[in-house]
């Protein structure tokens, strides 16, 4: 019997890291799709949200199952109850990438957009931080939890850069103020995702308290 449960409990953190890989996969087609003017990658992506919904019932439903049937032990019941508030982070993050694709779809048709650096290097950082998120909690890295939480100082430093970029440029009286807004929007979107990250990444560390 404990041999099965060790079976559903490791396809349990597999079923995270798959979640994980699409999920940072949805954010990075997202900033892809702004830099290239690709609508058709942006449309994608949000038809993807639905996948994303689903992946997250089903990840869902094993934890439940898992609790039900197996009764784990005090730290493993830790770890699947940690896991059904992870895969609702992890649901709102595939959410917000299918709103900033969404976002991107309304924007591009043929209109100039400006490039802003720090928002570039913000999607980078957040990508990671997602991808460390997941990989801490099924990995028991605390190591990884400290990277993240240092990791979304950083994300919040970028979007306090984008925000004075784009208030110079509207400032400046350049003919783009809608799509300006527009860009500010998307870097609050991975504000917000950064923030489900460490959330992840916190949830780890105060299992990790418990246990010692």
């Amino acid at each position: 019997m404990r041999v099965i449960y060790e079976k559903q409990l490791n396809k349990l953190k597999i079923e995270l890291n798959e979640m994980g890989r699409y999920i940072t996969q949805s954010i990075e087609d997202s900033m892809k799709a702004l830099k290239t003017r690709d609508m058709e990658l942006a449309k994608t992506v949000k038809e993807n949200e639905s996948e994303i919904i689903e992946l997250e019932r089903q990840i869902e439903t094993r934890c439940v199952k898992l609790i039900m049937k197996q009764q784990p032990v005090a730290g493993d019941l830790r770890f699947i109850s940690q896991a059904m508030k992870m895969i609702n982070y992890m649901g709102r993050i595939g959410r917000q990438s299918a709103d900033i694709a969404e976002i991107i779809i309304l924007m591009v048709n043929g209109k100039d957009i400006p490039t802003l650096t720090n928002l570039d290097r913000m999607s980078e950082i957040t990508v990671k931080n997602v991808l460390d998120a997941v990989c801490s909690y099924t990995n028991s890295d605390a190591d990884l939890v400290k990277s993240v939480i240092i990791n979304e100082d950083k994300i919040d430093k970028c979007f306090d850069m984008v925000k004075t970029e784009i208030i110079e440029k509207l400032r400046s009286g350049e003919d783009n103020s809608a799509i300006l807004i527009d860009l500010l929007m998307i870097s609050k979107y991975l504000e917000r995702i950064g923030d489900h990250a460490e959330r992840i990444a916190i949830g780890l560390s105060y299992s990790i308290a418990i246990e010692e």
